[in-house]
């Protein structure tokens, strides 16, 4: 299915996985996923100017970690498409042997074993 997580997603306007829980990635690839505008990762893009809701541009294409705890092993986090965060907004936790093409504030803890961060946005 598209934009789930293990299948490249074109799901262009809402991210690959919003987080709430406890979740374990284990090989999966989660690509080629975006956010729109207003919105945030997983939860889809809402449009700017709802009652409520601040205007900002699309928050963690890949994953959107609201609360909880995604771990990953074995997992590749690339090429998703948001303002901020495209890859990754909040803490992974790392089993070991992941690859994390844009850390913007997205943070990940844990075995570090093989994990390659490709490029390292400011």
């Amino acid at each position: 299915m598209p934009g789930m997580p293990g299948v490249r997603g074109k799901r262009r306007g809402r991210g690959g996985v919003y987080n709430t829980g406890t979740t374990t990635k284990n090989n999966v690839t989660n690509a080629d996923n975006s956010t729109g505008f207003g919105g945030a990762g997983g939860a889809g893009g809402l449009p700017a100017g709802v009652p409520g809701v601040p205007g900002v541009a699309g928050i963690g294409g890949g994953v959107f970690i609201s609360a909880g705890i995604v771990n990953v092993m074995n997992t590749i986090l690339a090429d998703n498409i948001a303002a901020i965060d495209p890859d990754c907004s909040g803490t992974l936790t790392s089993l070991a042997h992941n690859l994390v093409e844009t850390l913007a504030s997205c943070t990940i803890v844990g075995n570090m074993t093989a994990t390659l961060l490709v490029w390292i946005q400011s």
